[in-house]
């Protein structure tokens, strides 16, 4: 084997090790969310929602922001959403980056009365 070839071999093993590590990295960022969302978690509102992307098997997103002591956060959902409506987000206190949509819409009184840092629990189911 030449060095030309050892070359492009190093690189292509690279490039699937870094395809591998990628996976591995998104799989493992869902799996932690779910649980960190499970154990310790509280509710806001979202301020804005609109059409994402679309993925290749014709389902769409829907991106969400919202703001949790000052910050804002952003996230993403396949569920149908109305964009014309304001829905309730599960995050994780302390890194709101790990959060949910949650199919709950939220009242003009909901929103009034938001605190900064989040609603321990809904304020109505």
């Amino acid at each position: 084997m030449n060095k030309a070839d050892k070359f492009k071999l190093y690189i292509s093993v690279g490039i699937f090790i870094l395809f591998v590590i990628s996976i591995v990295w998104v799989l493992t960022e869902a799996v932690l969310d779910k649980y960190y969302l499970s154990k310790e978690y509280k509710y806001t509102v979202m301020t804005s929602i609109h059409n994402g992307s679309a993925d290749g098997k014709g389902h769409s997103h829907r991106a969400y922001n919202f703001i949790v002591n000052s910050k804002k956060y952003s996230g993403e959902t396949r569920s149908d959403f109305n964009t014309d409506k304001l829905y309730f987000v599960k995050f994780y206190p302390p890194d709101p980056s790990g959060n949910e949509a949650v199919y709950i819409q939220a009242t003009d009184y909901d929103i009034q009365n938001l605190p900064s840092n989040g609603y321990k629990q809904l304020p109505h189911h």
